[in-house]
């Protein structure tokens, strides 16, 4: 049964969340509703976990490794764990898409806590997070994903790093 259990919204960003999985479930199912100029997380990778983007309505630009791609309304791409990804709304229209992500407990966790932030208007004009925010968020839900740049292996020391916390 799909039925949105709640929904979240991030207005710096231009996002709004609907989850349509219940938390305890393994796969995390949500639609994301993106204003025109949603400019997308930063490159990442779900270690564990695939991802399938499914447009509803509009277009969504989906950076692939090294290729962008722009998905229209019916069609979907599904990213492996471990595939460097991002997203963005690059269409000057608005853009539907619903997402699934298996398992996605972690992931989940990961959206609440950050939409908790868009809540309080503690993440960037854009809606994304300061270092710091990023740092708790990447130690709080370790599974969740990494980001692309410095090496996965040393991720965990940077962010007790720069969240404060020893080894």
């Amino acid at each position: 049964m799909n039925r949105a259990v709640a929904v979240r919204f991030n207005p710096r960003a231009g996002q709004t969340m609907t989850f349509l999985s219940a938390p305890s479930e393994s796969v995390q199912r949500f639609r994301l509703e993106l204003a025109p100029d949603f400019h997308g997380p930063p490159l990442h990778r779900h270690p564990a976990a695939t991802e399938l983007f499914a447009v509803v309505a509009g277009s969504l630009a989906v950076r692939v490794e090294r290729q962008w791609r722009t998905l229209t309304a019916g069609e979907d791409v599904e990213i492996p764990p471990g595939t460097i990804h991002t997203y963005a709304n690059r269409s000057g229209a608005a853009v539907v898409v619903d997402v699934s992500i298996e398992p996605g407990r972690e992931m989940r966790g990961f959206f609440e806590a950050l939409h908790d932030l868009a809540d309080e208007e503690a993440l960037t004009p854009t809606g994304g997070l300061r270092l710091r925010q990023a740092a708790h968020l990447f130690l709080r839900y370790p599974g969740a994903m990494t980001v692309v740049g410095p090496p996965q292996f040393l991720q965990p020391v940077l962010w007790r790093l720069l969240a404060g916390r020893r080894a």
